[in-house]
């Protein structure tokens, strides 16, 4: 009998620690949350946004305008173009079974190798959404100070023709 009460008592006591972990941590979180967040009535915190002087979008072109990508490594140019193809897609019938159909879809290709237009998209997305947490130089006149002495470059353009490149 008296071997239950233990149990129970070291149970609690973990459980009393616990609690007061739990309470300490979010109390230091509360201390940690951004001044430029609001919350709403439930507690959760949404960001505002605030954009620094210093903050630069790198790419002024959004993702889906996104149809030529040039990636320039050491002395070797890819060049990724989007296209409209036919894909084979399987579509489930409901009953088990499946059948291929072919519809148009916009794939990324270059000459030489396949590509997975997967991550190439990704690429788009991340051209999309970057941007620079501060402005050092705009033209700088030795770009080794910075590391860029054997710079790759990418270049993106639009539909349109418009490049714009970042190193």
């Amino acid at each position: 009998m008296m071997k239950n009460w233990k149990k129970i008592a070291i149970l609690g006591g973990v459980l009393v620690v616990f609690l007061v972990a739990f309470i300490v941590l979010s109390g230091t979180q509360k201390k940690q949350t951004p001044q430029s967040a609001s919350a709403t009535p439930w507690g959760q915190v949404t960001p505002t946004p605030s954009a620094s002087v210093d903050e630069v979008k790198l790419v002024d072109i959004p993702k889906d305008q996104i149809t030529k990508i040039t990636l320039k490594r050491e002395g070797q140019d890819i060049v990724l173009t989007q296209a409209e193809r036919d894909v084979e897609k399987l579509v489930d019938n409901g009953d088990g079974t499946s059948k291929k159909t072919t519809e148009k879809a916009k794939v990324w290709e270059t000459t030489g190798f396949s590509v997975d237009s997967t991550a190439v998209d990704d690429m788009a997305a991340s051209a999309d959404t970057a941007t620079t947490k501060r402005l050092i130089d705009e033209s700088p006149k030795d770009v080794t100070i910075y590391g860029l002495d054997k710079a790759l470059a990418t270049t993106f353009a639009s539909g349109d023709g418009k490049p714009v490149s970042y190193t």
